[in-house]
């Protein structure tokens, strides 16, 4: 007959802090890794919710460090690009969509600006050299998307350096 939920719950609360960590050595080598690893992925969120953050941190540590030393950079890596994930490409597309709108945005309206600036005298108004700096940075800024970047530069030089 299966032991009711309720009743392992129980006894799981009554252990001391090294019945406990005697049960974590033991559980993985006494249970199929299918249903362990059930186990760990339903109730490792629900218990880490609980403990503050200094807590959780402490115990994703010490997760990481019970591992073997050949594992250890592979989890580091494998969680880092899990909780750092680049964006899409379609994600990527759109924020360059908006930021390049409105950085041109900002020059055309500060072009527009300068013109009625030269007809109209700026008595107390916004002063031409404001805007004026406004819209070279905005151009300095645009064109500077179009350089190609020095990071990937494909010089076909050969190795001779001529």
């Amino acid at each position: 007959m299966p032991t009711d939920i309720s009743q392992v719950v129980a006894r799981i609360k009554g252990m001391s802090q090294t019945d406990l960590k005697q049960l974590g050595t033991d559980l993985p080598q006494q249970i199929d890794p299918t249903y362990l690893t059930t186990f760990v992925n339903a109730s490792l969120g629900s218990a880490l919710n609980a403990l503050p953050l200094d807590q959780k941190a402490d115990a994703i540590k010490a997760a990481i460090q019970a591992q073997p030393e050949s594992e250890r950079a592979g989890l580091v890596k494998q969680i880092s690009t899990v909780a750092m994930a680049p964006p899409t490409p379609r994600v990527r597309d759109k924020l360059w969509l908006i930021v390049v709108a409105g950085f041109a945005f900002v020059l055309i309206g500060s072009f527009i600006t300068l013109a009625v600036g030269v007809f109209v005298p700026a008595a107390g108004k916004v002063t031409p050299e404001l805007v004026l700096t406004m819209f070279t940075s905005v151009v300095g800024f645009l064109a500077g998307l179009f350089v190609p970047s020095p990071i990937n530069n494909n010089n076909s030089s050969d190795d001779n350096g001529s």
